[in-house]
């Protein structure tokens, strides 16, 4: 293989990690919503708080998905979400 084939499957290995970790992150964050059914609510404000909760790490997988092979527009809207996450 020559070096631009080797710097390629590089380029393709941490691609698709960068991928796998924005989905693991948006699956701890519904992981985490969880903790709603620990409350002292009723059924329906616990399932409403686990939607409100989970909600984030839902539309960053659903971004991911998306926006699989398109890894500009996967970095441009990852930074803004977690602009977003930050400001919020």
């Amino acid at each position: 293989m020559d070096k631009r084939g080797s710097k390629r499957v590089m380029k393709n290995k941490i691609l698709i990690g960068g991928k796998i970790f924005l989905i693991l992150i948006g699956a701890f964050l519904i992981l985490m919503a969880i903790d709603v059914f620990d409350m002292d609510l009723s059924l329906l404000e616990k399932i409403g708080g686990f939607l409100i909760s989970a909600s984030p790490g839902v539309a960053l997988i659903t971004y991911v998905y998306f926006f699989w092979n398109n890894p500009k527009y996967l970095g441009i809207g990852v930074l803004v979400i977690n602009t977003g996450f930050l400001l919020l």
